[in-house]
């Protein structure tokens, strides 16, 4: 395949063929170097399942992203973000581990992790998560905001029955 023809229907063409791929030989080396500079187009296309609800294509996509790109924390931050949608929560919680351990300065998978560990009922568990945000957050002008709604969470959950 052409590497740089990035037309739609082209893309998707790498795409099947790229799930076919990892499907069969678990040859991730040599799909990676089929798609690049693809990868890009590969999570817009992600993204945009996500953000229009189509969450199950969204988690295909975001898959597939982190198998070809594994050390990308924004992938595994799209996958678990569209597994919590479908209340895959132990995935997405696994999920956002990986994303929390490539990506150590940012509070963001912690954040939303404390999300799913709520909706599981696991709300000591949940805090937990926020106070590691918040660990992780502080000392950073750029995530003030964000240790401000954290309080805030806290104090909702801390003060449920």
């Amino acid at each position: 395949m052409e590497k740089n023809n990035a037309s739609p229907s082209h893309l998707k063409d790498q795409f099947i063929a790229a799930v076919a791929d990892v499907e069969e030989s678990q040859n991730f080396d040599a799909i990676r170097n089929e798609l690049s500079g693809g990868l890009d187009s590969l999570y817009t296309f992600a993204y945009h399942f996500y953000d229009h609800g189509k969450y199950q294509k969204a988690v295909d996509f975001f898959y597939v992203l982190t198998r070809l790109n594994s050390h990308n924390p924004t992938y595994w931050l799209g996958l678990a973000a569209a597994q919590q949608m479908l209340k895959q929560y132990e995935k997405a919680l696994d999920s956002y581990s990986v994303a929390a351990l490539l990506a150590p300065e940012s509070p963001t998978a912690h954040f939303y992790a404390a999300g799913c560990f709520f909706s599981q009922g696991q709300v000591e568990k949940g805090l937990q998560a926020l106070d590691a945000a918040e660990l992780v957050a502080q000392g950073q002008n750029k995530h003030k905001m964000l240790i401000s709604q954290l309080a805030l969470i806290r104090q909702a959950w801390s003060n449920r029955d």
